[in-house]
């Protein structure tokens, strides 16, 4: 399938509009001090649908290696917790705090 999309000269419609949101998000964190300066956008989106797009393409091999079902609404819910304290982690200048449900960091 990768091969094929990208001979479409629309391929790149497929994340623009992503890689756009997320643009703007950083560029406004960044004028308040809050995100990193050095980030690009485009490295972020990889990270979000990365970690996002594995387990679920994975889940049945996952599962049967970790003996669970990977793709439960509690795993899945502890997963997408865990991906955003990542793309926090990464994105933002101080830590976020602990527990917060939020992701404010220590500022």
């Amino acid at each position: 399938l990768g091969r094929h999309i990208a001979r479409s000269p629309r391929a790149a419609q497929y994340s623009s509009p992503a890689v756009g949101v997320i643009s703007d998000i950083l560029a406004r964190g960044q004028q308040q001090k809050m995100f990193r300066p050095d980030l690009q956008a485009r490295q972020v989106y990889l990270l979000i649908v990365s970690t996002g797009y594995f387990l679920m393409s994975n889940r049945y091999t996952l599962s049967a290696f970790l003996g669970e079902r990977v793709d439960s609404q509690e795993n899945t819910q502890a997963w997408k917790a865990f991906v955003t304290d990542a793309v926090l982690r990464t994105v933002l200048t101080s830590p976020p705090i602990p527990g917060d449900p939020h992701g404010h960091s220590r500022r």
